[in-house]
């Protein structure tokens, strides 16, 4: 109740503080699945929450659990905090423990703001819980210059399947997952075009370079 609250007053913000859209959406409800998007101001959170079904559960960097007013709600939305410092044994139980009970979970694979993306500025363990999730990732890119009234969009890309993230290396699979997500959420035009070279060469883009062997 209270998340169908939130979910609706920051459709209600983001109507009011921009022209607010969301491309290619996302069911409201929704069963195991990773939601991943860029991130470079305090609106992303509120635009994502906007678009992902109810049932989804944040994940945020540790520090936003004692901040006044703010931790407090985030406690009550059941979101996860995670130690940015530290590898957080628990916050990862945590994350699988939501798969587990089949709902999706929302994440900035960035772990902070980032105003010049680039691949090198991803989380490290991006790939490395994309593998243990063992879930469909769908990738969002918030396209907005943040000044009032300016255009909003939430635009979903096409789900990266779990049945071809499974097929990367467990270990040097994390990196190219990773690289994979940024370019998802960023650069959806390169994947074509890396399709495209490699199908000059007749190579499958889509499959891992250990299974092309």
């Amino acid at each position: 109740m209270f998340r169908h609250f939130l979910k609706k007053l920051a459709q209600v913000v983001m109507a009011i503080g921009f022209r607010y859209r969301v491309e290619n959406p996302i069911p409201d409800v929704m069963g195991r699945a990773l939601i991943c998007a860029n991130h470079a101001s305090n609106w992303d959170p509120i635009a994502l929450l906007a678009a992902v079904p109810e049932n989804a559960i944040f994940v945020a960097k540790k520090e936003l659990e004692h901040v006044f007013v703010v931790g407090w709600i985030l406690r009550k939305m059941q979101v996860i905090f995670v130690d940015r410092d530290h590898n957080d044994l628990t916050a990862l139980r945590k994350m699988l423990h939501v798969l587990q009970d089949d709902c999706p979970l929302v994440l900035f694979p960035e772990g902070t703001r980032v105003h010049e993306p680039a691949p090198e500025k991803m989380k490290d363990g991006t790939g490395f819980f994309v593998q243990k999730a063992k879930t469909d990732v769908h990738c969002a890119y918030l396209d907005t210059t943040y000044r009032f009234r300016a255009p909003f969009t939430v635009r979903f890309r096409p789900a990266l399947k779990a049945e071809m993230l499974s097929t990367f290396d467990k270990r040097k699979g994390r990196h190219q997952i990773t690289k994979l997500v940024y370019q998802m959420i960023y650069e959806p035009e390169c994947l074509v075009l890396e399709s495209h070279s490699d199908a000059q060469r007749g190579v499958d883009a889509s499959v891992p370079e250990k299974e092309r062997e």
